[in-house]
């Protein structure tokens, strides 16, 4: 995971998604008071079990409330 300020985001926004996107990364937004935001790649569901989606394991990562 990549960490960058809130001056260079603003100014870069969309390179800083295609960067996301492209290499499936994360990116972490800091400010003067420390973390402020997360870039990540949305995760799409392959399949689904007992009407749970299922993901592939390299996008667990990324998920907020992982299916375990």
């Amino acid at each position: 995971m990549d960490k960058i300020t809130v001056d260079e985001a603003a100014k870069s926004f969309e390179k800083i998604v295609e960067y996301v996107v492209g290499h499936e990364e994360a990116v972490t937004v800091s400010g003067p008071s420390g973390d402020l935001v997360r870039i990540i790649p949305v995760p799409k569901p392959v399949g689904e079990w007992k009407g749970r989606p299922v993901y592939k394991l390299k996008d667990v990562q990324h998920l907020d409330y992982p299916y375990w």
